[in-house]
């Protein structure tokens, strides 16, 4: 492909990549004025004329399907053609490296940028998607990271197209092993969610940094992916969050219908692990700008939209200060501070009815995706709504003792006679005694929520120690277990082993013979080409010498008849206004075309020879004073052509010789192929069948050098149309 320089109007600048079906180029586009990457094919790999044929119709119907992928997160293709043997496809030249060398060379990639990066995987992949499109290939080698780290999804070469006519077969099992989905791998029909098996895979390589399914070769892979679930990716990582763990298991899953039904959803749950991270629910910090806040914002305002609480209010407004909904959010939470402050300055009613029994648990909304801090925050809120409550609660008891002691058959007391001149008692201060009853109450439950709090950690201190001792103990059955499996599997490798060795001597001895029968078969056709070319020239060249006897003779005989008495006399000097007539003679007109030969009523008629200046040269019959009948006519560059002549113009049979040995034998019309014929090149190459105006059009066969057939079809205006 090296030799290649241009590709329709596009100009190929440096080679990015080679594989084996073709070479990938930095291009340049003209017309616009912009680097592009083109992506070449050699149809001829395969030497198979249906198998040619059949990549070019798959190869156009997916061009087409993939250049209505017009998503920021897939790289953009811009056209496509064919240029003789080359297809090729031009597509967004993307200034960046491939995902696989950032894994070569063992970079780290913190948790936020992991689920960026894969947000915009699964964001293209559900385009995709949505579009008919299943990529099934989806690898690191490619998704491109741009300069700004952005991703692009690449390489949809093996797609199926869902509504295409013409779609990849079901059965067939294309891909990366180490990437593909068990339905790949079994050959089973597969749909989306096989991408989604293989995006999972690539996160867990983001968030650990190694492969989930690892071994020597692809067979043992593709039976890990088949047969073993990889170790959850905070066991791996233990600085890792476990709530990745149930992300992980789910995109992994090895049946399709455990497995994320969409990219969206895959991506919607991924992205809520880590908005419910501690980072994202604890302390005051700046909201997050790694994360795509549109899916986040929304699904996180969904969750709290119809509770009312404060707590999950104002983590929502720390986490998205501009967020679509943080509006509505602060008006929520002064509206809710106000109905408790309403509630805590109604303390001091009197209610003549007994109060309810307050249920301190009903207070606490605790929501299903909280970190591990949630249960203590929980408490802590607890607390704070528990004190102006329990407040309310003893003065509401007053006040129904008092209620009670109003409808109760108790006897009144004696009216009390004031003395006269006793001071009044000071009025009693109602509400410094309800400040300090809460205070008191306040102070109580903080020391409750301690002791609570205490008692909670020592339980959790006790149940992590017993949790160590029984894993400690199951760690050393398992590890007496693995041993005991690791003799066995090192046993069975071996026999594995010394079995595919064998198994790959026979096959490395079948190839070489493979490749010696076909060496020599080469040769013999290489040596039979040449015998045939050898024959060929040597015929041609008899021929040629035959041909210049003859016309010697011809010429020989022309000169002898005009010297002859009884035939045409040689011409003699006529007076002026006569032209000669029924004679043998030699003119030179005006622009210094020069005839010798045969006069009949006043022009050429009969055998002759006109010389051009230019130095071609007509020898022949002639009629009404132009070329007709056999002759031949020799161009000053060496082309010569040998047969009927009509009106001055090649009609008929006749052979026309190029000075590089190329040869046509067939018919003519009006000057140029028409009819049957056979086009022959120098190193025996060569095409027979029906012309029309000068190109192959109709039915025809075209052989290789050796004699054997390439193809047999239909040509249209010089072009292989369809075959037979």
């Amino acid at each position: 492909m090296a030799e290649i320089s241009r590709l329709g109007r596009y100009e190929l600048r440096r080679i990015l990549g080679k594989g084996a079906m073709g070479v990938v180029y930095e291009g340049f586009d003209p017309n616009l004025s912009r680097r592009v990457a083109v992506k070449t094919i050699r149809k001829s790999v395969a030497l198979d004329p249906e198998t040619e044929r059949a990549y070019s119709t798959r190869f156009t119907q997916e061009a087409k399907a993939v250049a209505r992928l017009n998503h920021p997160q897939i790289v953009q293709v811009y056209d496509f053609g064919m240029q003789e043997d080359v297809a090729y496809l031009v597509m967004e030249f993307v200034e960046g490296r491939e995902l696989r060398s950032f894994f070569d060379a063992k970079e780290k990639f913190a948790p936020e940028e992991a689920v960026r990066i894969m947000g915009e995987l699964l964001d293209a992949l559900d385009f995709a998607h949505e579009m008919g499109v299943i990529h099934r290939d989806v690898k690191p080698a490619n998704v491109m990271l741009d300069t700004r780290r952005r991703a692009k999804l690449a390489d949809f070469g093996v797609a199926r197209i869902q509504d295409s006519a013409q779609r990849s077969t079901a059965d067939t099992m294309v891909g990366t092993p180490a990437f593909m989905s068990p339905e790949q791998i079994a050959g089973q029909r597969i749909d989306r969610r096989t991408d989604i098996f293989s995006a999972g895979t690539i996160l867990y390589h983001l968030l650990t940094g190694e492969q989930p399914f690892k071994g020597e070769g692809a067979w043992t892979v593709a039976k890990a992916i088949m047969q073993d679930d990889p170790p959850p990716p905070s066991r791996v990582a233990p600085s890792l969050r476990s709530a990745f763990d149930a992300v992980i298991q789910k995109a992994l899953a090895k049946s399709p219908a455990e497995r994320f039904a969409t990219a969206k959803e895959f991506s919607i749950a991924l992205r809520g692990v880590l908005a419910a991270s501690p980072q994202a629910a604890g302390a005051k910090q700046p909201p997050r700008t790694d994360v795509k806040a549109s899916d986040t914002d929304l699904e996180f305002w969904r969750s709290i939209q119809n509770r009312d609480d404060l707590d999950e209010l104002e983590l929502y407004v720390e986490q998205f200060p501009n967020g679509a909904y943080t509006h509505l959010a602060r008006l929520k939470i002064a509206k809710l501070r106000e109905t408790v402050d309403a509630a805590s300055g109604q303390t001091d009613r009197i209610v003549a009815r007994a109060p309810e029994p307050f249920d301190e648990d009903a207070t606490v909304a605790i929501a299903p995706a909280m970190p591990a801090e949630a249960p203590v925050r929980s408490a802590a809120k607890r607390k704070s709504l528990a004190i102006p409550a329990v407040g309310a609660v003893v003065v509401m008891a007053a006040a129904g003792v008092a209620a009670y002691l109003q409808i109760a058959d108790v006897p009144a007391p004696p009216p009390v006679v004031e003395a006269p001149a006793a001071p009044k008692p000071p009025a009693v201060d109602v509400e410094k005694i309800r400040r300090e009853t809460e205070e008191r109450v306040r102070k109580e439950f903080a020391e409750k929520a301690d002791e609570e709090k205490a008692a909670l950690q020592k339980s959790l201190a006790e149940k992590a120690a017993a949790e160590k001792q029984a894993a400690e103990g199951l760690a050393a059955a398992k590890s007496a277990a693995e041993k005991d499996a690791s003799a066995k599997a090192l046993k069975k490798t071996q026999t594995e082993k010394i079995a595919a060795d064998k198994a790959a001597r026979e096959q490395a001895a079948a190839e070489a013979a493979r490749l010696e029968a076909l060496k020599e078969e080469r040769a013999v056709a290489a040596r039979a080409a040449a015998e045939k070319a050898e024959v060929e020239r040597a015929a041609a060249e008899k021929a040629a010498a035959e041909k210049a006897a003859a016309e010697r003779a011809q010429q020989a005989k022309r000169a002898a008849a005009a010297s002859t008495p009884g035939r045409l006399p040689p011409c003699s000097a006529l007076p002026a206004g006569t032209s000669w007539t029924n004679c043998f003679g030699e003119t030179t007109a005006a622009g210094g075309v020069k005839y010798v030969g045969e006069f009949r009523d006043g022009t050429y008629a009969g055998q002759g020879t006109v010389t051009l200046p230019s130095g071609e040269k007509y020898v022949g019959e002639f009629r009404g004073g132009t070329y007709n009948g056999h002759g031949a006519f020799t161009h000053a560059s060496g082309e010569r052509y040998v047969g009927e002549f009509r009106n001055g113009r090649s009609n008929g049979q006749g052979t026309y010789t190029f000075p590089n040995g190329e040869r046509y034998v067939g018919g003519f019309r009006d000057g140029v192929y028409s009819g049957s014929g056979t086009y022959a090149l120098p190193n025996g190459a060569k095409w027979t069948g029906e012309w029309r105006d000068g190109k192959r059009n109709g039915k025809g066969t075209e052989y290789r050098p050796d004699g054997t057939v390439l193809r047999t079809g239909i040509w249209e205006n010089d072009r292989y149309s369809k075959p037979l």
